[in-house]
């Protein structure tokens, strides 16, 4: 039996209490499967421990076991985003989602969907757009943000490694979704 889902508030304190899950949820997520890349564990944690510092989000647990994470913050803190080449809005109204992550056996739940809706109600009134950063290759996650009327407005390529060394490109493709009108 599937135990009852819990979604709570990813902040400085609740990070410090799941820290590590988090940490072994992401490396989970992107060092397996389809979409795994080689990652250097120190890296990881200093970019975690980073977002954590200048944003927020949304944990999802059943029982104590984080089966998923979303991390934000505003876009202003993303330094990789093309800013010269997108739509006409208020940077420091933006929320950037950083991050949507799921445990592979939680997965095709509802659970990404549930948290992106949690962190809006969360965040209502303080952001007028959101903006998230998917791969191309993504599929689940493209027809997700579909689903939640984003759309495309630019994109980059990031040159990663597979786990055994080679380099690839990374086609990846930003989205963006109007969430209230702008004073």
């Amino acid at each position: 039996m599937v135990r009852e889902i819990n979604f709570i508030e990813l902040n400085k304190l609740s990070y410090l209490v799941y820290r590590d899950q988090i940490i072994e949820l992401y490396f989970q997520a992107f060092t397996t499967g389809e979409y795994a890349q080689r990652l250097e564990r120190n890296s990881v944690v200093i970019t975690l421990d980073d977002l954590i510092n200048v944003g927020g989000g949304i944990l999802a647990l059943c029982g104590e076991r984080i089966i998923g994470v979303l991390i934000a913050s505003s876009l202003s803190a993303h330094n990789e985003f093309p800013f010269n080449d997108t739509k006409d809005f208020i940077v420091e109204k933006t929320l950037y989602i950083n991050e949507v992550v799921v445990d592979l056996d939680f997965r095709g739940k509802g659970i990404a969907e549930k948290m992106i809706g949690l962190l809006f109600n969360n965040f209502h009134g303080n952001y007028y757009n959101a903006v998230i950063r998917v791969w191309d290759k993504n599929i689940p996650a493209l027809s997700l943000y579909n689903k939640l009327n984003f759309e495309p407005i630019a994109s980059i390529t990031q040159t990663k490694l597979r786990t055994n060394g080679e380099e690839f490109k990374m086609d990846k493709i930003y989205l963006y979704k109007k969430l209230i009108a702008e004073d």
